[in-house]
């Protein structure tokens, strides 16, 4: 089996416990809420939930990219991207789009200020302004 090394993103982590509730072996909270590794090495990381936001599993001294997922009605998972456009007159703007895979640009949680909907032709989630 791999060897797993975990490490949290203190300034991702939004205090929910939901990483210490799968593994309160791995993850406890500090006095601020902020989770923190109890174990930070480990053989197996199935407990540990690879998207929990905040959280990053190196695996091999590589990073596994996290992404922010969104499960359809249909039941197709759907994980959230965004990419830095230049758009003709020369200005750079964000786009978001979710994919059925982890690509590169892979975000771990929705950002300020969008909420997630979901198209009821497509079953297709996308980011609409909150």
């Amino acid at each position: 089996m791999p060897k797993y090394k975990i490490k949290i993103l203190k300034d991702k982590c939004i205090g929910a416990a939901s990483c210490v509730g799968i593994a309160p072996e791995v993850y406890q909270l500090d006095d601020k809420n902020i989770a923190y590794v109890v174990k930070e090495d480990g053989d197996t990381p199935e407990r540990t939930d690879l998207r929990l936001s905040g959280t990053t599993i190196l695996l091999g001294g590589g990073e596994i990219q996290m992404a922010f997922t969104y499960k359809n009605a249909k039941g197709v998972t759907y994980y959230l991207h965004f990419k830095d456009v230049n758009l003709r007159g020369g200005k750079m703007q964000r786009i978001y789009f979710f994919a059925r895979d982890v690509r590169s640009g892979s975000l771990d949680a929705v950002p300020a200020g969008y909420a997630v909907m979901e198209t009821k032709r497509t079953g297709m989630p996308v980011l609409k302004k909150a």
